[in-house]
């Protein structure tokens, strides 16, 4: 209790030597007006005093002190001072200051009324502390109810409501301790804050919260159907993130961007009906157009134009007002104009094929240089009805380019192709595939040793079955890589063993690649099957190893047709390959 008053005591004295300074210099500053002050403290004072004779002056001095010492027993006595105890020492200042106006006020009178305002704005101040302190504490273990609250998803609304309750009633203590009782010392303007703070947080939250259960809500009309209902929400929930963001932005994390994201919701929903009339418009011109009924479906692109239009326009923000969509409709009308052309130009192209396939090179020669005209024509009225990437027109541009050796291509391959026995009419190449048909196709030679008899080789499986594809597009016939069933058939008899003429083996080349056709052939007429390069093998899927077939020239002879795996992706100059054509 001593160390308490103590406490005080030395907090009173402190503020009473912070004072001095001040009071000095308002006493110089006020010396200016003294005579003005002095006449009407004069008037004032003979006021006074002729309300108040020596008698009752004394009296109300003896009071002062009474009322000040009453006071000082009461807190020696007390560990808390009430409010009726407050009272003595509220009663001495106010008749002090009545018997320093009474008087004129002494500097040493003036100097006790002083020390008694400052004991009643301490023990206000502490007081008043007290009980914001107790507030906030209240305060504190409601908010730790709020949080265990949702988490369980339970309501929260009214504790945080009494939480703001209480913070609020402690911020208005504070502030009064500010500016009432100013002499305590105690004014702290971060504590002000921190509650103010605080109580705003828990005034935001029940607007956040429900902010989003609109959204919420908004999204499940939508998924019902009910675009009206979905429509009033976000309406609501935007109305309310204004309000969140005008009043607590600075006190609460916000999403500046979250007012715009609603917004494009809300034009988003409102857009659903045009956009679903949209949908029904594309689904009839699909129908038309497989139905080949081009100028329906024309029609409707157009009218599927115009509404995206509309839809952009009158709904802005919606999600649905994209201007690829537009475009994308755009490019649909534009391909089902051109669809009699390209169809026309389709037709002849499978015309172009058969005729390749049946060796009628310079009629497909004729027609396709008549084709690429009308290729090019049909791009600059519809650019986007035969792209560069159309598989027609990239094989006219292919046939186009290698017209002049159109037929010694096809000869090269047609006059060396053998049909296996007794295997699905499959033909083979007879020989590997040599250099000169591989540069005469593709205009490049891989080839690690190069030397236009010798087949092709350092060829990946993807160069080789780019190759098959550029000779079926030059031949019209259906050519591919030869499968494992194909060698195995190619052989004949599987347990006949080649002889060391029908093999350039490790025995018989000196791990040198010889010249296609040098080998004897087997019985059925293939040469190389075993032996000079290795030759890539059809896979069924995209794995990463696929097969080859028949051994090198590096290879040891051997009693069975040897198969291996290896990557896909690798060249090397012992690996060529065959032709197959199917019929």
């Amino acid at each position: 209790m001593d160390l308490k008053k103590e406490a005080r005591d030395h907090r009173i004295r402190k503020l009473r030597e912070k004072l001095t300074l001040p009071l000095i210099i308002l006493g110089l500053v006020g010396g200016l007006m003294a005579v003005a002050i002095y006449l009407t403290s004069n008037q004032r004072r003979s006021n006074v005093e002729s309300s108040l004779s020596v008698q009752d002056l004394g009296k109300l001095k003896a009071e002062v002190e009474e009322h000040e010492k009453n006071f000082t027993t009461l807190v020696q006595k007390k560990a808390k001072i009430s409010e009726e105890d407050l009272s003595e020492l509220e009663s001495a200042v106010e008749k002090q200051d009545k018997y320093v106006a009474a008087t004129g006020g002494t500097p040493a009178e003036t100097n006790r009324l002083e020390n008694l305002r400052t004991r009643l704005h301490v023990y206000r101040g502490e007081k008043i502390r007290e009980e914001t302190t107790k507030l906030e504490a209240d305060a504190n273990k409601i908010i730790e109810e709020v949080t265990k609250a949702r988490l369980q998803k339970k309501p929260t609304e009214d504790a945080s409501a009494n939480a703001v309750k209480l913070l609020r009633r402690a911020l208005d203590l504070e502030t009064e301790i500010s500016q009432k009782w100013v002499l305590s010392g105690l004014d702290d303007p971060g504590r002000r804050a921190r509650l103010d703070s605080r109580m705003r947080r828990l005034e935001a939250d029940p607007l956040w919260q429900k902010g989003r259960r609109l959204e919420q809500e908004a999204e499940v009309a939508v998924t019902a159907g009910n675009f009206a209902g979905a429509e009033e929400a976000l309406k609501e929930a935007i109305q309310i993130e204004q309000n969140y963001t005008l009043r607590f932005r600075d006190v609460r994390a916000t999403e500046f961007d979250r007012e715009e994201k609603l917004r494009r919701k809300l034009d988003t929903i409102r857009s659903m009906l045009a956009k679903s009339a949209i949908d029904e418009i594309v689904r009839q011109a699909h129908a038309e157009e497989a139905a080949r009924q081009w100028q329906s479906a024309a029609k409707s692109w157009k009218a599927a134009i115009d509404a995206q239009a509309n839809l952009a326009k009158n709904y802005p923000q919606s999600s649905y007002a994209v201007r690829t969509i537009g475009e994308g409709y755009a490019v649909s009308l534009t391909q089902v104009l051109a669809m009699p052309e390209v169809e026309a130009f389709r037709a002849d192209m499978a015309k172009v094929r058969d005729l390749l396939r049946d060796g009628e090179v310079a009629k497909a020669s004729a027609l396709g240089s008549d084709l690429s005209i009308r290729a090019d024509a049909l791009t600059r009225k519809f650019p986007s009805a035969l792209t560069e990437q159309d598989p027609d027109k990239q094989q006219l541009a292919f046939i186009r380019q290698r017209a002049a050796s159109l037929q010694s291509i096809r000869d090269a391959v047609v006059k060396q192709l053998i049909t296996i026995p007794n295997h699905k009419s499959i033909r083979l190449l007879r020989t590997e595939v040599p250099q000169s048909l591989y540069v005469a196709v593709m205009g490049v030679n891989p080839s690690a040793k190069r030397e236009i008899n010798c087949p092709v080789d350092s060829v990946t499986y993807e160069d080789a079955e780019k190759f098959c594809a550029r000779v079926a597009w030059l031949t019209g016939l259906k050519v591919r890589l030869p499968d494992a069933d194909d060698y195995l058939a190619a052989q004949g008899d599987a347990g006949r063993q080649p002889t060391p003429e029908e093999a350039w083996t490790i025995d018989t080349s000196d791990g040198q690649v010889r010249a296609v056709g040098t080998s004897k052939p087997n019985p059925l007429g293939f040469s190389d099957l075993s032996g000079n390069v290795a030759e890539w093998v059809r896979s069924a899927d995209n794995s990463v190893n696929v097969t080859l077939a028949g051994g090198d020239a590096q290879s040891a002879p051997g009693s069975t047709f040897l198969f291996v795996q290896v990557n896909r992706r690798e060249g090397s100059r012992l690996r060529g390959l065959r032709l197959a054509v199917d019929p």
